[in-house]
Parts: C-alpha cells; sequence; structure tokens
C-alpha cells in the first residue's frame, strides 16, 4: 500500500501532463523496441513503459479529473498483482481474460478464481446464463452496425479523432464481429477502444460529455457497515439513492430516461446468454440490491 501526496502530484501533473501525453501519442504508433531508440522523451523509456501499461495511465487520468473538478478526495495507490491487464501470461493472480479464454476454450478454470467466485460461476453456468459471449447474439450485432450510416457513428468517437470513418469502413467489410474489430485495429487504436466503440454503437450508449454526471446512485450490494451508511446517504447524498427499481417512477424524468437506457441495455446483455430461455426482459426492474449478513425477511 503506497500513500501519495496529493499536493506533490497535482503540482507534478501541473508541469508534464502535456508533455507525458504527447510522448505517449507518439508511443502508440511504433513498437516496442524502437521506444528506446527514439529522441527528445523527457521521461525517458522506463516512464514511458510505466504509461504504457493501461492501469497506469487510467490512474494518470482519474487524477487528472480530481484535479479538474478541486476535489477533496485523496488518491491512495495500490501496486496491481500478479499478471497484466489483458495478459495471458500464467499466474497465481491471472487477468480475466486469461480466465475467460481458459472457459471458452473448455478448459480447468476453477483453479483460476477464489473458491467463493468459483461457486457463483459454476451456478450461472448450470443455469444457462453463463458463459456470456458477444458471439452469442452475433446477428443481432451486426444487424444493428450495418443499419447505421457513417455519421452514425460519430456519437461513438470517444476521441473525435476519426475513428468512426475507419469503424464504418470495418463494418462493411468484414463478415463477422472479430473481422470487423480486426480491420478497425491499428497501432493508435487498441482492441479495448475498438469493442468499447461497437457496443456503446450497438447499445446506443455514445461517450459520456466532459463534466456529464449520473443523475442517481444505485445500490447493488450492502453489508452491515454499508447498510449503516445507506442511511446515513439517504439523508444527505446529493443525489436520489436507489434500492428499490420501482421507485424510480417517483425520481423525475431524467432519472427515469437513464434508468429504462440502463435497463434496455441489461436486456440486451441477456441476449447473450447461452441458454435463450433465461434471458426474459425487465431484469433490472425485478433486481433488489444482495444484502450480505441479514436475515431473509429482515428489514
Amino acid at each position: 500500500m503506497i500513500l501519495v501526496d496529493y499536493t506533490k502530484i497535482d503540482a507534478y501533473l501541473e508541469e508534464h501532463i502535456p508533455a507525458l501525453l504527447e510522448d505517449l501519442s507518439r508511443l502508440v504508433a511504433i513498437d516496442s523496441e524502437r521506444r528506446e531508440a527514439l529522441p527528445g522523451m523527457p521521461f525517458g523509456r522506463e516512464a514511458a513503459e510505466c504509461l504504457s501499461r493501461p492501469n497506469n495511465a487510467l490512474a494518470v487520468e482519474y487524477l487528472r479529473a480530481l484535479k479538474e473538478r478541486g476535489s477533496a478526495m485523496e488518491p491512495l495507490a495500490l501496486p496491481r498483482v500478479g499478471a497484466g491487464h489483458d495478459s495471458g501470461e500464467e499466474s497465481d493472480c491471472p487477468s480475466a481474460s486469461a480466465i475467460r479464454s481458459r472457459i471458452f476454450a473448455g478448459g480447468d478454470w476453477k483453479a483460476m478464481l477464489p473458491e467463493a467466485s468459483a461457486a457463483i460461476l459454476s451456478r450461472e453456468m448450470e443455469a444457462g446464463r453463463a458463459p456470456v459471449r458477444l458471439e452469442n447474439c452475433q446477428r443481432a450485432v451486426l444487424f444493428q452496425l450495418r443499419r447505421m450510416g457513417e455519421e452514425d457513428f460519430r456519437p461513438y468517437d470517444g476521441g473525435n479523432e476519426g475513428l468512426y470513418h475507419r469503424f464504418y469502413a470495418a463494418v462493411h467489410s468484414g463478415a463477422t464481429i472479430e473481422e470487423i474489430l480486426s480491420a478497425a485495429k491499428t497501432r493508435r487504436y487498441p482492441m479495448a477502444r475498438l469493442r468499447r466503440m461497437l457496443l456503446q454503437s450497438c447499445l446506443g450508449v455514445p461517450q459520456a460529455r466532459r463534466g456529464e454526471t449520473p443523475p442517481y446512485l444505485r445500490v447493488l450490494g450492502a453489508g452491515e457497515r454499508g447498510r449503516a451508511l445507506l442511511g446515513e446517504m439517504r439523508r444527505t447524498a446529493s443525489l436520489p439513492v436507489i434500492t428499490k427499481p420501482g421507485h424510480v417512477r417517483r425520481l423525475g424524468a431524467e432519472v427515469q430516461r437513464v434508468f429504462d437506457q440502463e435497463a434496455r441495455c441489461t436486456d440486451l446483455y441477456a441476449l447473450a446468454y447461452p441458454d435463450l430461455g433465461q434471458a426474459a426482459p425487465e431484469g433490472e426492474y425485478a433486481a433488489a440490491p444482495v444484502m450480505a449478513g441479514l436475515k431473509k425477511g429482515s428489514a
């Protein structure tokens, strides 16, 4: 565990972020063997390699957001343990990508998960609700993508770099989801960003506008301490706290609109279940938070 001096980070970001971002934009366009030879890198190869890892780059973005908002939140940096993000390397703590690959390949995956997590996944598999794969609803995804015009993809181009032109061309050249993603991929546009754009386009959920905040807080689960905090949040939170989806209709048109969109996305997600008989709609409106340690029948 590493405690962070936020004042030092704030000063560091103020001075160096523009140069860091310029370096990163150059680094993504070249292979790793050539990075060391690049001239004019003010932070050196070690810093560049550090920031090329997704979790570290994301941490920088969080710090920037805290600074821009003038937040009183104090960041705490924790090291990533085990395999790297999206890595297939063998590890006592493997990446989610490695676990999914093992499951899809029909291999022995249970030892890769904590016992409690393996039990939950086994239960969902037996019920026909796992593993969820985009390929299970591939025709529906392709139908939605092919009916979109080129300009229809613009709201889902998060970087406003013209990626939507390339993505549109890929949609009209590939016969499968994987072919579309492979056709659109470059060193500048990694697969994770393309998958996100594909899903946003299919679901109709554009990139959030800068400074946009959600209109409510959704509670998915709580333990004893969390339930005590919930009572305080109901009195002090600046946004409505939703524990019972049936109460959404009381909270105004904007809350209803966003929650309906969330519910539609869940309904579409269910179409990727192995057993379509488990994919009944309106799942979000029937869902209740998981209250750990609470006896059945307790309030």
